[in-house]
């Protein structure tokens, strides 16, 4: 998992991330019909992608404060991000760890890093399923997301989406939001003011193949916890 302030590589090959307007990383495929090229109105290049291959998924990732910062010596990307970007295979290589940039990001940090304890974990799954759609229910907002995939760690967390009816970013900042609430809401977090990082990164996912991945890697990281794979009772079943 790569997240935080940890930003994998720039490439120039077509495919990249890079920072929104919404306070994201936004990995980007090349355009379909222009190869490796920029698309011809790259102020609209998603629409114009979404008429040849419309998205069947989005891979939202989003860190605690603090536990991620530049330079961390864990690197900018890992296996997952190898499969999105094929980076090894192309040349790409791991952002090493850079002591001076990762000192510098402790001294600006605002408070202390935030790792979740079981109850603020258990607290975040409670209010994501109270902003999500639930698999065999009628829903109370038809805009709400399905969830195909969650796994909410002490550090991070990661969603897979099907497609939203709403800009990412109004989902993300949702979720991001009301969970964070909610968590320093907890009595032992009196004072606090900080949860998550504040960007967040999306992953626009355009094949069967590539979602399923996804969802795979998502639910290692709960069984890794000895817990089921779709430990949630709000995550669906894919249906593309």
């Amino acid at each position: 998992m790569a997240g935080g302030h940890g930003i994998p590589p720039t490439r120039d090959y077509g495919y990249s991330y890079r920072p929104t307007r919404d306070g994201a990383y936004s990995y980007s495929p090349p355009f379909m019909a222009g190869g490796h090229g920029t698309p011809p109105n790259r102020h609209n290049w998603r629409a114009i992608w979404e008429q040849f291959m419309p998205t069947v998924g989005i891979h939202l990732i989003w860190t605690t404060y603090g536990t991620w910062l530049p330079g961390d010596d864990r690197g900018h990307w890992s296996p997952l991000f190898d499969f999105y970007d094929h980076l090894i295979e192309r040349g790409g290589k791991l952002n090493r760890p850079d002591l001076v940039t990762h000192e510098r990001a402790i001294e600006r940090m605002k408070e202390s890093p935030k790792t979740l304890s079981e109850i603020e974990m258990t607290t975040a799954a409670e209010t994501l399923g109270a902003l999500v759609q639930w698999p065999g229910k009628t829903p109370v907002n038809p805009d709400l997301p399905f969830i195909y995939a969650a796994a909410i760690e002490s550090t991070h967390v990661h969603l897979l989406l099907a497609p939203v009816q709403e800009a990412i970013g109004t989902v993300a900042g949702r979720f991001k939001g009301k969970t964070s609430s909610d968590i320093l809401a907890l009595p032992h977090n009196h004072g606090r003011e900080r949860t998550w990082t504040a960007k967040y990164w999306k992953v626009f996912l355009f094949d069967a193949l590539a979602l399923e991945t996804v969802k795979s890697y998502i639910a290692e990281h709960n069984i890794r916890r000895g817990l089921p794979a779709s430990p949630f009772p709000w995550i669906s079943p894919i249906h593309i």
